[in-house]
């Protein structure tokens, strides 16, 4: 008599799983898709350059793929400081040098702050702005890292990534945020996430040659000048920035850069993990959702055994129940924490939240 065949248990690429995920990552930092899996590629093609070691590379290129895991965590806030679109400030901000008070930071003001007020209470609001902005622009930043660091830990990576993550932000010369780090106190890696995602954001906005002088005006201010000479043997490589330019195989070159042992099986805690912390960035966009995705993923599977479905579709539903709100991402909180009646486009855009789902 023959034995039975085992039930083979699938298994996922944990790099597929994350540079999807990371596409709600880009829609509440208002990027264009594809932002940290472009931004992925960019650095792990320059960790190639540097020569950085097997596990520098494993904790960079997740780092990468979630660092804007906590960009849900200042939404809310700042929505309250700007009073406009915080997707739009976001991503004005990263094309922004907010490092200091110039004409720069002038036009982000005049662009971002309470567009659609009087001329009198827009002139207050930016002066108070203008006053406060260090203050403010600290809050927010550490309100983003340390949530970004959390996340990477609770997912089970490892504590340089995590650290990756937090000083994303800091500057070469010490004037980025939260901590003001300066120079080679900034680890290594954060330094690499920084200079990879400035390319991306104005390479696919304004054109790769625009990306590197961006870069190398920066260079010594914002970024390590080591790094931007090892960035410019990338500037050539035509081929790199015209595939970038395109969503799917952009995700396709994230892929192909996954470390070793990749392989995670569909029953392991880890999934559960990643499910878990997104549900946390879902719920984080706005204080009216606070743990939400777990309320409604508790109350499904209560359903679903009292219904007696197999284990498997119990574990399913969970994790569907955990990310249903992943859509949500999309909204601005101008509209998700709106205390008035909503309009009817703005109606419009609360009812296009599951299709980005």
């Amino acid at each position: 008599m023959l034995e039975p065949v085992p039930h083979a248990i699938p298994t996922l690429r944990l790099s597929d799983v994350l540079s999807a995920l990371s596409f709600a990552l880009d829609l509440t930092e208002g990027q264009p898709l594809g932002h940290a899996v472009r931004t992925c590629v960019v650095g792990m093609r320059l960790a190639e350059k540097l020569g950085l070691p097997p596990q520098e590379n494993a904790d960079l290129y997740y780092a990468l793929l979630l660092k804007d895991s906590g960009c849900t965590n200042n939404a809310a806030r700042m929505y309250q400081i700007l009073g406009s679109d915080d997707r739009k400030a976001k991503r004005d901000m990263r094309t922004t040098d907010w490092s200091r008070m110039s004409l720069e930071t002038f036009h982000y003001a005049r662009e971002n702050v309470m567009p659609d007020r009087s001329f009198l209470q827009r002139a207050i609001a930016i002066m108070k702005m203008a006053i406060n902005r260090k203050e403010q622009t600290t809050e927010l930043f550490s309100l983003k890292c340390e949530r970004g660091a959390h996340i990477a830990r609770q997912m089970g990576f490892s504590a340089e990534t995590a650290a990756a993550i937090y000083s994303m932000d800091e500057h070469w010369d010490g004037s980025g945020y939260p901590q003001g780090l300066k120079g080679a106190a900034i680890p290594l890696i954060s330094r690499v996430v920084n200079l990879a995602q400035t390319l991306d954001l104005f390479a696919s906005s304004h054109g790769t040659p625009t990306a590197f002088e961006v870069v190398r005006e920066r260079s010594g201010s914002w970024f390590d000048p080591e790094l931007v000479r090892a960035a410019r043997e990338l500037e050539s490589d035509r081929l790199l920035w015209d595939e970038l330019q395109q969503e799917e195989r952009a995700r396709e070159l994230a892929i192909q850069l996954q470390p070793a042992h990749d392989t995670i099986r569909t029953d392991q805690p880890t999934l559960d993990d990643i499910c878990n912390a997104f549900a946390e960035v879902i719920d984080a966009k706005s204080p009216y959702t606070f743990q939400h995705s777990t309320g409604v993923a508790t109350t499904a599977v209560a359903i679903a055994k009292k219904l007696g479905l197999p284990q498997e579709t119990v574990v399913m539903i969970r994790r569907a129940a955990l990310l249903h709100d992943i859509g949500k991402l999309n909204l601005p909180n101008a509209i998700l924490d709106k205390p008035a009646s909503l309009t009817p486009r703005e109606w419009e855009a609360v009812r296009l939240h599951p299709y980005y789902t």
